[in-house]
């Protein structure tokens, strides 16, 4: 048995990248939501417009990574394994990255944002929600390559 090639769990894999692509989306609109005194006097912008931009960026990454398995029968086959080095770099980083923005955007609000106090305390929990969310499913889609990775090779 070859320790290069063997059968990847596709199904699994892009259904967790689907719900990826949606759990960005809806980080994206309740991040778009976060402006005023709220957000600027405790220094959080850069960090939102941060966020935003990951948001914007996680589909994208995640369709590159569907879109890869569709290249790699067109073009010079990659084996299995250098597809999983490539996917569970791009996963492991998009993890890093959502949980970075999550707890620095959690870390510099404090507990001075209780739902219910603002609307734009509420759109805040939202982000907070949605973003852990979208750190859970990059994190899910680690496990699958290390899943993968260890009943292959």
């Amino acid at each position: 048995r070859s320790r290069r090639h063997f059968e990847i769990d596709k199904a699994a894999r892009f259904s967790c990248r689907f719900f990826q692509c949606l759990v960005a989306l809806a980080s994206y609109y309740f991040i778009s939501k976060l402006e005023g005194p709220e957000i600027e006097d405790r220094g959080l912008g850069i960090t939102v417009r941060y966020t935003w931009a990951l948001a914007v960026l996680s589909p994208v990454v995640s369709i590159v990574l569907v879109l890869q398995y569709f290249v790699s029968c067109i073009m010079k086959s990659w084996s299995s394994l250098k597809v999983l080095i490539f996917e569970s770099f791009f996963d492991i980083l998009m993890t890093f990255l959502w949980v970075v923005c999550i707890f620095t955007l959690g870390i510099k609000m404090g507990g001075n944002c209780p739902p219910g106090t603002s609307k734009v305390c509420d759109y805040f929990n939202w982000v907070l929600a949605w973003g852990s969310f979208s750190a859970l499913f990059w994190l899910a889609a680690v496990v699958f390559d290390l899943t993968s990775v260890f009943k292959g090779v």
